[in-house]
């Protein structure tokens, strides 16, 4: 399976599906091979049905294959995951009437019955609509027909419902929601397994107990919240990294240590453990010495403690030296520097200038938020690498 850009999988369903034209657009498309023989693509995303999209569901908009066998359940199965992976709770699709939907049994999808609808050509909006048949003929649409096929769906979720997640996700919704709080999000009540974010009293994007983040690309692009939603989903990945981590840690067993402590990293005599507080996850680095006793913690809380507890381990347990580690305040200043040489038009030659816009593509990578922290450490304000104008 490899993913395949939107051009070509359109390209090859124009040339091979049987009934379909090649969709108006889709979110992502995959191929399937046998050796180094295309025999497949699917494409997949955004729902035509507008009473259906909920945020939680995509929709399968086209499979075609050369009949090698398996392809469309391989296909089927791809786009399942990939959905899971981006946060959807489930995937439909449809066939005709006339297809026995094997492949889509053997994906694990179910049969939801026939799929009603009516035509597109509207007498508000009249079109000229047309079915392209098994036989290759197109033929008019009959408005009067509201039986489009036979709709399929698939879970690639947890159920919906707090009752029906488990321990585990329960915490790492409390957890996630307080990280991302943190980092001056609006965060609502959790429900039915969800919650909301918001940024500058706008919706923004969902996060699920699976570590899915459910939003809209269009709106994200045309209200300029790219940024602000990378933190979200950076905040996203690293919570789910050490809450999972945490579930299969080993217990820090130590005299006069009480509560339960997880053991993260151990090296050269330095631990660094995790330990679930009423007010979210708590880290700390220790000494460990020869008899067991536990010496000098530093302790990181809520905010930048996963990331803080890291560096203090590194440096403490000798992997890394203390001089080359910098802190976000540190990387602002340099991202401050690089920006004014590139702007002002300092620099001495295109190799300078090539390396000093890698240097602020890198630290825009490590600190998506290094505009605002700029802004703060300088009074200046400070403009993304795409955004720069040269004077």
């Amino acid at each position: 399976m490899f993913r395949l850009p939107r051009e070509e999988a359109n390209a090859y369903i124009a040339r091979n599906h049987r009934h379909n034209k090649p969709t108006n657009g889709h979110k992502w498309s995959v191929a399937c091979y046998e050796g180094e023989r295309l025999c497949g693509v699917a494409a997949a995303g955004q729902l035509v049905a507008r009473k259906l999209d909920d945020g939680l569901t995509g929709e399968i908009r086209r499979v075609c294959t050369d009949g090698t066998p398996n392809a469309c359940s391989i296909l089927y199965g791809a786009c399942a995951r990939i959905a899971r992976n981006m946060g959807y709770k489930r995937v439909i699709t449809y066939t005709l009437l006339s297809e026995p939907g094997t492949s889509l049994k053997a994906s694990g999808f179910r049969n939801c019955g026939e799929a009603g609808g009516v035509s597109w050509n509207m007498p508000g909006r009249p079109r000229e609509v047309t079915q392209v048949t098994l036989f290759g003929e197109e033929q008019k649409y009959p408005e009067e027909k509201n039986t489009l096929g036979k709709a399929v769906q698939v879970s690639v979720g947890s159920k919906t419902g707090r009752n029906n997640m488990d321990d585990f996700q329960r915490k790492y919704l409390t957890e996630v929601g307080r990280r991302i709080q943190h980092e001056g999000f609006a965060v609502c009540e959790e429900k039915d397994g969800l919650i909301p974010v918001e940024w500058a009293g706008s919706h923004l994007c969902t996060v699920n107990g699976n570590g899915g983040v459910l939003y809209e690309p269009e709106q994200v692009r045309r209200n300029g919240l790219e940024d602000a939603f990378d933190l979200v989903r950076e905040t996203v990945g690293n919570t789910l990294a050490y809450m999972r981590q945490m579930e299969t840690a080993p217990r820090l067993l130590a005299e006069g240590l009480t509560g339960d402590y997880r053991i993260l990293a151990e090296h050269n005599g330095t631990l660094l453990a995790g330990h679930q507080t009423q007010y979210g996850v708590e880290f700390v680095t220790w000494n460990r010495l020869q008899d067991g006793t536990l010496w000098q913690g530093h302790y990181f809380n809520t905010g930048e403690g996963n990331a803080a507890a890291k560096r203090d381990f590194t440096v403490r347990s000798g992997l890394l030296p203390a001089n080359v580690l910098f802190t976000q305040e540190q990387l602002a200043v340099i991202y401050d520097a690089a920006q004014n040489m590139t702007t002002m038009d300092l620099v001495s030659n295109p190799e300078q200038d090539k390396l000093l816009e890698g240097i602020m593509e890198q630290i825009e990578e490590a600190v998506p938020q290094v505009i605002d922290l700029a802004n703060e450490l300088t009074q200046s304000p400070k403009q993304r690498l795409g955004e720069m104008q040269q004077y």
